[in-house]
């Protein structure tokens, strides 16, 4: 399925988590190899846990920081 990270697309797998966005959008860009997610929310400003499944299409920000 594909969802949108920080207005990119990026192809993720049936049943993915949002933890699972976030290593898929840290490992994508050598840049963010040392950086720490400091905060994930969706479109509409609501901050998500970790544990929480996306749906198809569903646009996260990523904030991250170095570590």
């Amino acid at each position: 399925m594909n969802i949108f990270i920080n207005n990119e697309k990026y192809e993720i797998f049936d049943g993915a988590r949002v933890v699972d966005a976030i290593e898929l959008y840290l490992n994508s860009n050598p840049l963010l190899k040392d950086h720490v997610v400091t905060e994930v929310t969706d479109q509409y400003g609501n901050r998500l846990g970790d544990k929480g499944r996306l749906l198809p299409d569903a646009e996260l920000i990523i904030d991250s920081e170095y570590a």
